[in-house]
């Protein structure tokens, strides 16, 4: 039996009770190739899925179909047992869906991306790469939506996104390369910005612990933003709150146009739109099944936000990030530099930062003219992120 098959199967077993219900299919793959100088291996990743959501008034039931298995004895599991989600708001009537663009490129559905990798791998050790790491995955899926409300909506989603480590000396940097289509992969221009930090840091120096002026490039800032996504026990009592600078603003773009992680519906199967996370620094909204956090970019370009900073660092990426309840703990990882008097002047070794979530944020004081648009493997949301400055850290 056919995803499809099976879906028609158990939305026509569902209409005859008298729950609400949304079945989400997914049916693609993904192929991961994981390379370590020139050598690649490769796997292929099934993302074949029926997801049902059943409700009754504001109790719920989700439920992950098994299709080898027997669907009655699933679908009476599914409607027993439902419980109260208090991020569950009922079920729309007639909602409206509306296919995000530039979200798909039908070159994905059957492609060969060891070409772009052994160029990308070339390219790397052609600008002075001693050795290089990391992960190429592209695919393509289509995902469709039943409802017992009668919708019956379906869209095709792609990608592609290369987490690539350069190293030279005893240096390195990493970016990530992500795109929904082909035509804006530019992982060319990126390779090259790679290995221009990777040599800049060549040399790394001890600093002087203190207090410090951060500028953080996206790929690091996504690790911060990120917490907004599953701090939710942490974050849910601070709705209407400070929880960072007035001149920080967010938002959950589940419609981004060619965003990562955008898609028609979410996982209960209402439409989705953009949803306003902190305003002017203040918690506006908790989200539990993000897809797209967007910071807005600024006025000024990111060469012009350090000609400001008279003492500072920047870091271009975070090796994970630790949180204890409010408290986080980030070590950088990669290419992180001394900013004087507005200059970049040398590499340091690893920068540790130990503070309170919100007085990470209160320091929020600018942000880039240009934006990243990030799936960073290391974390769950995808992002769309400006270097950003913040102020007032102190760091080891």
């Amino acid at each position: 039996m056919s995803f499809h098959e099976a879906q028609n199967y158990i939305a026509g077993k569902l209409s005859k009770q008298s729950g609400d219900f949304a079945l989400i299919s997914e049916a693609g793959k993904d192929v991961i190739l994981k390379f370590k100088d020139t050598k690649v291996t490769s796997r292929r990743s099934s993302r074949d899925s029926l997801r049902a959501v059943y409700s009754r008034g504001a109790k719920i039931k989700i439920l992950d179909f098994n299709l080898k298995g027997d669907l009655d004895a699933q679908i009476k599991t599914l409607t027993k047992g439902l419980k109260k989600d208090p991020n569950f708001n009922g079920t729309l009537e007639s909602p409206k869906y509306r296919k995000v663009s530039n979200r798909h490129d039908s070159n994905l559905n059957d492609f060969d991306g060891t070409i772009i990798l052994n160029d990308a791998i070339d390219l790397a050790f052609q600008r002075g790469a001693d050795k290089i790491d990391g992960t190429f995955t592209h695919g393509a899926s289509n995902i469709r939506l039943v409802t017992s409300g009668g919708a019956d909506f379906d869209y095709d989603t792609s990608k592609l996104s290369m987490s690539m480590r350069a190293f030279v000396n005893d240096a390195s940097a990493t970016k990530v390369i992500s795109s929904s289509n082909l035509e804006d992969f530019n992982y060319r221009h990126k390779i090259d910005e790679i290995l221009d930090l990777a040599k800049q840091s060549v040399g790394p120096e001890k600093f002087k612990p203190g207090e410090y002026s951060l500028v953080l490039d996206p790929l690091a800032f996504s690790y911060i933003i990120n917490e907004f996504g599953h701090a939710h026990k942490f974050l849910k009592r601070r709705v209407g709150k400070s929880v960072g600078s007035e001149g920080l603003t967010m938002y959950d773009v589940g419609n981004l146009r060619g965003g990562m992680g955008s898609a028609p519906f979410d996982g209960y199967g209402h439409p989705t739109r953009a949803t306003e996370i902190i305003s002017s620094g203040v918690l506006k909204n908790v989200v539990h099944n993000p897809l797209n956090f967007v910071v807005p970019i600024g006025k000024r370009s990111r060469a012009k936000i350090i000609s400001g900073i008279d003492k500072g660092l920047l870091i271009t990426n975070f090796r994970n990030t630790k949180r204890t309840k409010g408290k986080l703990d980030l070590k950088s990882k990669d290419a992180a530099f001394v900013i004087d008097k507005g200059h970049v002047i040398g590499s340091v070794r690893q920068v540790k930062i130990s503070d309170d979530m919100l007085k990470i944020l209160s320091g929020f004081s600018d942000s880039s003219n240009t934006k990243e648009r990030i799936l960073n493997p290391a974390v769950p949301t995808a992002v769309e992120l400006p270097t950003v400055r913040i102020d007032g850290l102190k760091v080891a």
